[in-house]
């Protein structure tokens, strides 16, 4: 059985946290294929369009303005839902227990070392890969 391509989509709604989430998983997984979102605006039919196309993992930040990573992992219905991952700037106890108790797969906060935030993702990406 061929294994199936790596997809990955990242969603922020701030281009700079776009890129370095894009570069960072592109050295990690340098033959995945990565779509990125940054504008919010309908996003729940792009969500859903992509997951048509075959996502194999989503990396959302966690406050995207016009809403938050929890209210997109809950739009994505249980059965077509594949490893979703949390990312943050804000240092909130609250809003990891949140995203813990909600099931998603993952929760990273966004450091100032973009190695040390590269390693970290690489350790949640790894049991998806």
């Amino acid at each position: 059985m061929k294994k199936r391509e790596q997809s990955i989509l990242i969603i922020d709604d701030r281009k700079a946290h776009l890129s370095m989430l894009k570069y960072s998983v592109s050295q990690l997984y340098p033959k995945t294929r990565i779509t990125s979102i940054h504008e919010t605006q309908d996003l729940d039919t792009k969500v859903q369009c992509l997951l048509d196309a075959g996502l194999t993992c989503i990396i959302c930040d966690y406050d995207l303005g016009s809403c938050t990573a929890l209210d997109v992992f809950k739009q994505i219905p249980a059965e077509k839902r594949p490893p979703f991952i949390v990312v943050t700037s804000h240092n909130d106890p609250a809003i990891k227990d949140m995203c813990t108790q909600s099931g998603v797969h993952g929760f990273l906060e966004k450091c100032s070392d973009p190695e040390a935030f590269q390693d970290a993702l690489g350790a949640s990406l790894a049991p998806y890969q």
